[in-house]
């Protein structure tokens, strides 16, 4: 099951994501957005999910990740499973509410994704 939390993180609160495989925030670089990854984890953390495993996934990257985003990701008790890098097909994509799975066959966000995909999805069955 992926969910989207650009609404909120009332699913957790009302723990219908009591147990799951994989609990991967993903967030865009700046430090806000680490820093809601971070409370997303406290509060899986504070309402005991149970998670298999725990990763953070950083999207919209540019050419490695900013001076101090590493220190910021660690202050925030996570670990940086992958990034993906800034692609602006997709941000036109995204603007225009174009749904994401139309991204080419070889677009390179569209491949990180499912290089995600199969680097802790696959791998855990």
């Amino acid at each position: 099951m992926v969910m989207d939390n650009e609404a909120g993180m009332d699913h957790m609160s009302s723990l219908t994501t009591n147990n799951v495989d994989i609990l991967t925030p993903v967030s865009d670089p700046p430090i806000r957005g680490i820093e809601a990854a971070g409370s997303i984890n406290r509060l899986a953390d504070d309402l005991k999910v149970r998670a298999v495993k725990r990763s953070l996934v950083m999207n919209q990257v540019g050419d490695g990740l900013p001076g101090g985003l590493q220190g910021a990701i660690e202050s925030q008790g996570l670990q940086l499973a992958c990034t993906i890098l800034k692609d602006d097909l997709l941000s036109n994509y995204d603007m225009r509410g174009n749904p994401t799975v139309s991204l080419p066959d070889d677009n390179l966000a569209r491949t990180a994704a499912f290089a995600i995909f199969d680097k802790t999805v696959r791998a855990g069955s």
